[in-house]
């Protein structure tokens, strides 16, 4: 952030993965924090299902950041 200059950061808080008969359920906690004064701009609790781990993390991904992918 300081190399940067930048306003915001988004940081995964959590992320809970839990093995079901079907995959991969995954649960997140992203914040969007301003480093500079510590007040949270946003926060979002998403969660998705894939057959591994990176398929349900990279679905909460595109769930949060659909352009992204």
């Amino acid at each position: 952030i300081a190399f940067t200059n930048s306003r915001y950061v988004m940081i995964p808080a959590a992320i809970h993965l839990t093995r079901t008969a079907t995959g991969i359920d995954a649960e997140a906690v992203l914040v969007l924090a301003d480093p500079r004064s510590g007040a949270i701009a946003w926060r979002s609790y998403p969660t998705a299902t894939g057959t591994s781990v990176a398929d349900a993390l990279n679905a909460i991904i595109a769930r949060v950041l659909p352009d992204a992918q």
